[in-house]
């Protein structure tokens, strides 16, 4: 049944959608870890335009 179901929807599901769909998926573990190490990207910056 479950087989059936699926043969059925997949083909209505253009490839372009999946491919955006998994685009944003993956975006997700990013934008959640990024502002606990946004401090160390600032201070890598900081140092690095620091002239001397």
């Amino acid at each position: 049944m479950n087989a059936d179901v699926a043969s059925r929807f997949s083909g209505n599901i253009p490839e372009d959608a999946v491919r955006m769909a998994l685009c944003v998926v993956a975006m997700g573990p990013i934008l959640i870890v990024y502002p606990f190490f946004q401090k160390y990207f600032i201070q890598g910056l900081t140092i690095g335009a620091v002239k001397g």
